[in-house]
């Protein structure tokens, strides 16, 4: 089994000009047996990595797997600016933060204390603001397949 340490010196003698266009991803440890599971375990590893970055160790891409591939990082991207183009242009048109308010409670899992408190405003403000969010989008927030999609789709276009 190669650790981390072992790892680290190949990157040392890799050459800089090889580094910088390089993804590296580790995998967990594996009976010999199971290679092909370490190798695909580094592979996808090695997509959510950053070229000439420290490796980036499979269990360090834990919830962000779907995002880890660069045609599903796309694919998700395209959706993303689909699903939520009328929100920007809301925002971008009248002055508003309904992208921020609903991207904070998306990521509070829906709790509207931890994420007022993340925007540093009232939790009616929040409410308010979200319910506005979920006029202009045409969606109703209730179902967690609608949350997570439109959570998908702000990480995804970077919102």
């Amino acid at each position: 089994r190669l650790g981390v340490a072992h790892v680290a010196a190949l990157v040392a003698a890799t050459p800089a000009p090889v580094l910088a266009t390089t993804r590296l991803g580790l995998s967990r440890p594996h009976p010999l047996h199971e290679i092909p599971a370490a190798a695909d375990e580094s592979d996808v590893a090695a997509d959510a990595a950053v070229p000439g970055e420290t490796p980036t160790a499979i269990d360090d891409v834990a919830g962000g797997l779907l995002l880890a591939t660069p045609a599903t990082r796309e694919a998700l991207a395209d959706l993303g600016a689909q699903l939520l183009a009328p929100l920007l242009r809301h925002d971008r048109d009248n002055g508003t933060e309904l992208a921020a308010s609903l991207r904070a409670f998306l990521d509070a899992n829906g709790n509207w204390e931890s994420a007022s408190a993340a925007l540093g405003v009232h939790r009616h403000t929040l409410r308010t603001r979200v319910q506005r969010a979920e006029e202009v989008l045409g969606y109703d927030l209730s179902p967690a397949r609608v949350r997570a999609e439109l959570l998908l789709a702000m990480i995804a276009t970077g919102h």
